[in-house]
């Protein structure tokens, strides 16, 4: 009876030990991921409600929808081959608190893969902030399911070409006409201050973000009789009056510094920059070439097909306009140009780098004379 009764519970316990994972057999560890480096981002155009989202990405479009890459003398972006790989990314929304996410272990049972993660929150910060982690998979593992658990809570994993952020992205207006007088989002961003860079909203809430960082979230109340909404305001943005112009502008009247901006819809804040700055043919003075600079971020005429993207927030060591340019089908080549805007020429100049890291970065030769040609 003894015997009878310790079998039983014996098989119970191994039922228990299984009944979580998908086939039921005893996950092995999996060690074919790799974590991404520091310096990748979340674009301020991207919003979500959920707590958490974890999301895949299988091609560099969609990526770089979502990511941006704070280029520092340490870092380089540029090392994801979609051809070969996936990437996994956890992303913890935005939040006032210290937040870490460490992933605690990776295992494989069967074709499923599951990553479980451990999320801290500590003291209360002065700025905002979108913690996040990513990972890169080979593909033929990451064809199968992949499962994600933060603090033991499943969390949804998915595909971000379908995942459905807060649409409508509006960037101040100030803004926009600066850069297209002076050519130069460097210098725009030594003098400019504005209440919020840009955002997207709701009926219920808008998300907004600096230049250089997002969280700024409100609630949002829409007032049918006068056809505004109002935002209570949070630490840093006082209460404000949002109206939607006939022409589909956007403007915030701040309550009590009295204080009105307006915002314009585009696709988004990278794209607007590329459209004001480059985006057009050009031909080059030696060469004849016509280089397209595209207003999706395409470039061709400078050899294979190539994406390009000119920066705008400059909160690092960097001290001058620049672009990088990165191969279309390898991203891990990547090449950055200072740059200068003459009326109708476009001067692409070497952008050089201590072999240390250093030190700032510096500005070479001359490379390319570029004419725009004539609509």
């Amino acid at each position: 009876m003894k015997n009878s009764l310790l079998i039983c519970t014996l098989a119970l316990l191994l039922a228990n030990c299984t009944q979580n994972t998908p086939s039921g057999k005893q996950p092995a560890a999996y060690a074919s991921y790799k974590e991404l480096g520091g310096g990748y981002f979340l674009k301020n155009t991207i919003a979500f409600e959920q707590p958490i989202a974890v999301l895949t990405f299988s091609n560099q479009d969609v990526f770089d929808r979502y990511f941006g890459f704070g280029k520092t003398m340490q870092n380089n972006a540029g090392n994801i081959d979609f051809a070969t790989h996936t990437v996994l990314a956890i992303i913890n929304n935005t939040t006032d608190l210290e937040t870490t996410l460490l992933l605690k272990n990776a295992s494989q049972t069967g074709d499923s893969l599951i990553f479980r993660l451990t999320k801290t929150e500590g003291a209360k910060l002065s700025y905002q902030s979108v913690p996040l982690q990513l990972f890169t998979i080979p593909n033929k593992d990451a064809a199968g399911k992949i499962i994600a658990f933060v603090n033991d809570q499943n969390v949804p994993v998915q595909d971000a070409a379908s995942f459905a952020p807060i649409a409508s992205t509006y960037i101040i207006n100030d803004f926009l006409l600066a850069i297209a007088l002076t050519k130069s989002p460097y210098k725009v961003s030594k003098t400019a201050n504005y209440p919020l860079f840009g955002f997207s909203f709701t009926k219920t809430q808008l998300t907004g973000y600096t230049i250089h960082e997002g969280g700024y979230d409100t609630d949002l109340q829409f007032e049918e009789a006068t056809n505004k909404y109002i935002g209570k305001g949070i630490p840093g943005l006082e209460p404000f009056e949002l109206t939607v112009t006939d022409n589909g502008d956007v403007q915030l009247l701040f309550l009590k510094s009295k204080k009105a901006y307006t915002y314009k819809k585009v696709p988004d804040a990278d794209t607007a920059v590329r459209e004001i700055l480059l985006a057009g043919a050009y031909t080059d003075t030696k060469t004849r070439d016509i280089l397209t600079f595209n207003a999706d971020g395409t470039l061709t005429g400078m050899g294979t097909e190539k994406t390009y993207q000119p920066f705008y927030d400059f909160m690092g060591p960097l001290s001058f306009d620049e672009m990088v340019v990165q191969e279309k089908s390898d991203p891990t080549k990547t090449t950055y140009f200072h740059y200068k805007i003459k009326d109708t020429t476009l001067e692409l100049y070497e952008s050089i780098q201590s072999e240390n890291g250093e030190e700032i970065e510096k500005i070479g030769k001359l490379l390319y004379t570029l004419e725009r040609v004539k609509k």
